[in-house]
């Protein structure tokens, strides 16, 4: 059970880091992120856009946690890192790296959490 599960894992994996399959690049991710830091600083949002975000940021979160955690051997994400924590930690990344906008949202996600996060 665990392989089927861990098959059907990378296989999303692999689809979500495809540019051409999702069409979501850090691009697209970052126009949404200034949406939700909008959000979270009290100034008007587009609350589609928004949601979006903290969609994928959940997404992305989860999926990065059980590929830290049964491919790679590390610890996975802080289990007291919370959601909003981990948008904003993504958002800042987005900012401070702008010639990655062009990669896949996925692998700038895994990046942004490696950098805030290296010892996990």
């Amino acid at each position: 059970m665990k392989k089927i599960v861990f098959i059907i894992l990378v296989s999303l994996f692999s689809i979500v880091s495809s540019q051409n399959a999702t069409g979501s690049t850090c691009s697209d991710l970052w126009e949404a992120g200034l949406e939700y830091e909008k959000m979270t600083n009290g100034l008007r949002y587009k609350i589609d856009m928004s949601s979006y975000f903290l969609g994928f940021t959940d997404s992305a979160a989860t999926m990065t946690n059980y590929l830290w955690k049964a491919v790679m051997k590390r610890k996975g994400l802080p289990e007291e890192a919370q959601l909003n924590q981990l948008a904003l930690i993504y958002i800042k990344y987005l900012k401070e790296n702008p010639e990655k906008h062009h990669e896949s949202s996925m692998t700038c996600f895994m990046d942004a959490m490696s950098s805030a996060f290296p010892q996990w």
